[in-house]
């Protein structure tokens, strides 16, 4: 094979070739998405024979090396790729690799990244190099990582830039857990023998008739599990067709490629991950501060807000964030990712200029930005933890300076606009409440601390279309305050209350927040009557797991979460339905109640939902009592 790819030294390569898969094999750590098959072998073959005829110049030594870095160090974790390297340099002794000049893809790349206000983490361009390569010899890819690693960045990225040096990319997103497998694949109608035509199916027609140069990536953002890849390894192999129970075959131009999205292959067989490059996104080497530096330039416009919160962020963010990890624990736990875009979007809502936060004025401008800093880092950083934790993260944060007066805890306090500090909720509770003669007792709601300052946090991720996820255990009023808020919207907005069961299918829900829009244009709809729809959804973490461990129902709104976007499961369509935000309400995981994905949880502002205290249950009872006497 190396021979027949132009190298002629192709009997002691081949031999190092073996070796070096060998001790990779034994030595590098067991990882789902490893191969080290003949399929892997093959690639790196293909590859060196691409450089060879590119490059044909160089030594079949420096050729070989470099198609197997090219190959492989895409897919290591971290703690295997310097041993990875080791191996290599003891098997082809003195032959070092010259890092490449940077070309035409990476200018393009940084340019993208430059425009979209990011940041030019070397280790995500590098990855997006790789993604690039290995796509260029393998038309199936998996880009695999925890959620927050960057990978819907990394593809996204890719498709703008190599527009630039090259072909036209139209990308197909879908994710196959959404659907079942005939809606996928298609099926026959048992009554009627009639012929439907499954979702994936139609795109892959679609891109395999079209006659045009244009480069096609169909993207499947969702689990792999065998259910439904499996029916896929014909595509995958080097027979690259698509054969269907109604013996239709489809087969794949040069053309296009299949991409998967995934966060692990724990379920996968090793049939899959042996068709399918891999690129392994690594969160640690991203982190969160990427995000806040893009998220600094991108909203605080003014000079001295922005060397305010830097300064801010510089002292207590990272010590904040570094504690809870070692002294405290999460009700729900949330990356460290997830809580710093939870005080980003918190705080770009509320420090306004109609919440004291104006430039013009000097004397209160810094007071300002900084209780709206701390109310947002503590209903940020501290909204997903426990009641216990809650105590001890008050007791550190009073050993700073920080602007809570002494009494009662650091979550009893928020932002007074009109006197410019930190207010107790206690003394914004009425002081006399009266019944409301036409409600029935159930629905009656006691205003309290904690009903007021959950309807102000959910109130303000309604007015930064922000979607929230409220965590609590039974009876501490989640649906309650939630169902009160949706009462006093305001008139451009509308509500749609939806309880998710065991039972609940994907087709139901996506049915069920359909019927809340009417289409304006060809494919997207708006919500009736042309306000913004907030949907609330209870019991958010009910649906039950299939065999994999996958939510259909919840995969669905992941979809939208991320691409505003769902398919028609009888037109095989996109459908963009816009203007909508999603609240959910669930208890934590256990008693039926699954865990949800750590992809969807990221899509949310996430906050606990703590248990009245001693003296709000006193308080309820007394002013009930109260009426009723």
């Amino acid at each position: 094979e190396l021979m027949s790819e132009g190298i002629s030294a192709g009997e002691p390569l081949a031999r190092k070739i073996v070796t070096l898969y060998d001790l990779a094999k034994r030595q590098l750590s067991k990882q789902d998405h490893y191969d080290f098959g003949l399929r892997s072998i093959k690639s790196v073959l293909v590859q060196a024979g691409k450089i060879k005829r590119a490059t044909p110049d160089q030594s079949d030594e420096l050729i070989l090396l470099r198609a197997m870095t090219d190959m492989n160090i895409a897919k290591f974790v971290a703690e295997d790729k310097p041993l990875f390297l080791s191996i290599m340099h003891d098997l082809f002794p003195g032959v070092e690799l010259e890092q490449p000049a940077q070309n035409d893809l990476e200018k393009a790349i940084r340019d993208i990244i430059e425009e979209d206000a990011l940041q030019p983490e070397q280790s995500l361009i590098d990855k997006i190099i790789q993604l690039n390569d290995t796509m260029q010899t393998r038309h199936g890819n998996m880009l695999v990582g925890k959620t927050g690693s960057g990978k819907t960045t990394a593809w996204k990225i890719l498709s703008r830039a190599v527009p630039r040096v090259s072909h036209n990319v139209l990308t197909y997103l879908m994710n196959p857990k959404a659907l079942s497998l005939n809606e996928l694949y298609g099926a026959y109608d048992l009554n009627t023998r009639q012929w439907s035509e499954g979702i994936l199916s139609s795109v892959i027609r679609e891109v395999s008739v079209m006659e045009s140069e244009d480069l096609r990536w169909v993207v499947f953002d969702g689990p792999v599990d065998t259910l439904w890849i499996e029916s896929m390894n014909s595509v995958l192999d080097d027979n690259k067709v698509l054969t269907l129970i109604n013996s239709s075959r489809i087969a794949l131009p040069p053309e296009v490629g299949l991409l998967f999205e995934v966060e692990n292959l724990a379920v996968a067989s090793p049939a899959t991950v042996s068709r399918c490059g891999m690129i392994y996104m690594d969160v640690s080497s991203l982190g969160y501060k990427p995000y806040l530096e893009s998220w600094i330039q991108r909203t605080l416009v003014v000079e001295r807000h922005r060397n305010k919160i830097n300064s801010l962020l510089h002292k207590y963010l990272d010590a904040f964030i570094d504690f809870k990890h070692q002294q405290l624990h999460d009700l729900l736990p949330a990356t460290d990712l997830n809580v710093v875009q939870s005080f980003c979007h918190l705080y770009e809502t509320l420090a306004v200029p109609e919440n004291g936060v104006d430039p013009a004025d000097e004397i209160h401008f810094d007071p300002m930005v900084e209780c709206w800093f701390w109310f947002s880092l503590v209903w940020s950083v501290g909204a997903s933890l426990d009641e216990e934790s809650r105590k001890e993260a008050d007791l550190w944060v009073r050993e700073l300076e920080s602007p809570f007066p002494p009494k009662d805890t650091i979550f009893d306090y928020y932002v007074d606009t009109t006197k410019h500090c930190m207010i107790a909720w206690e003394d914004k509770l009425p002081t006399t409440w009266k019944r409301p003669a036409d409600l029935p007792f159930n629905k009656i709601l006691v205003p309290t601390v904690d009903t007021l300052r959950n309807s102000f946090i959910l109130q303000t991720a309604i007015q930064g279309h922000k979607n929230i996820l409220f965590v609590g255990n039974s009876g501490t009023g989640k649906t309650a305050f939630i169902e009160n808020t949706f009462l006093n919207l305001d008139s451009q907005h509308s509500s749609l209350s939806i309880s998710l069961s065991s039972r609940t299918s994907s087709n139901k829900i996506q049915q069920i927040i359909e019927n809340a829009f009417e289409i304006r244009t060809k494919g997207t709809f708006y919500p009736i009557g042309g306000k913004k729809l907030v949907v609330c959804i209870d019991d958010f973490n009910m649906p039950q797991r299939d065999t994999f461990g996958s939510q259909p129902p919840l995969e669905l709104l992941r979809q939208w979460m991320e691409n505003e976007s769902w398919y028609d499961r009888e037109k095989c369509t996109l459908k963009y339905l816009k203007e909508m935000m999603i609240v959910g309400a669930m208890c934590p995981p256990g008693g039926g109640r699954q865990p949800i994905s750590n992809r969807l949880q990221s899509k949310f502002i996430l906050f606990a939902v703590s248990q009245p205290s001693d003296s709000q249950l006193k308080r309820i009872y007394n002013l009930l009592l109260g009426n009723h006497i």
